[in-house]
């Protein structure tokens, strides 16, 4: 999976900021469900992204998902948060690749028919 992300380094005072101003991503309809409905993924949002992760129980026991909603560009997030962010994609990316290599390995081996005679 490749994203692409163009930002802009600001200063607000004395905090270091991102203004992100344009992120290319495949849309979420092309993503194997695999990836879609396991931890973390990225998927497209009108003219940016939306980055899903697992975060602590919720009070129901149960894994609650979380995001970073980067679409309506230009945005500005803090770069605590753009760098944080940036770990759960490339975490993302990489599961995507992992499931893309399984899945290609599965097509070259899983070919042809079988006959069952009981």
């Amino acid at each position: 999976m490749k994203i692409t992300i163009k930002t802009e380094k600001i200063i607000d005072g004395a905090l270091a900021k991102r203004r992100i101003l344009s992120v290319k991503s495949l849309d979420r309809k092309y993503l194997p469900a695999e990836y879609v409905d396991g931890d973390p993924f990225v998927a497209k949002h009108t003219d940016g992204i939306n980055v899903y992760f697992r975060r602590e129980e919720g009070d129901d026991g149960n894994l609650e998902w979380a995001l970073y909603e980067w679409y309506d560009l230009p945005k500005i997030v803090s770069e605590e948060e753009f760098q944080v962010g940036l770990i759960y994609i490339r975490r993302a990316c990489e599961r995507l690749t992992e499931i893309n290599k399984r899945a290609r390995e599965l097509a070259e081996t899983w070919k042809g028919g079988e006959t069952f005679v009981i």
